[in-house]
């Protein structure tokens, strides 16, 4: 058995920040920076994590599941589950 990344999956906001307004409101952007991505209103971390976990393929074989963010929506609710049962491993022994 080997140890690694069999999958991972990303997903970004499609709203864009023009780098423009962003020193046109006082912030600072690093020169050659066209744009951010910025959330909408209905997108937090694990919306963006459901995406990914969509956009994958992730092996049968899967024995663990990390989901880490510093704006998680939910501050009592083990979200990474939200994601095994996207995945269809709702009680499969994944943690």
């Amino acid at each position: 058995m080997s140890i690694g990344i069999s999958a991972y999956g990303c997903a970004l906001p499609s709203r864009r920040l023009p780098a423009a307004e962003l020193r046109r409101g006082g912030g600072r952007a690093p020169a050659g920076l066209a744009s951010l991505p910025v959330a909408d209103v209905d997108e937090d971390a694990l919306t963006l994590a459901l995406e990914a976990v969509d956009a994958v393929a992730v092996p049968d074989a899967l024995t663990l599941l990390a989901l880490a963010s510093t704006t998680l929506p939910y501050g009592l609710r083990v979200q990474s589950g939200l994601l095994l049962e996207r995945l269809g491993r709702a009680g499969g022994g994944c943690w």
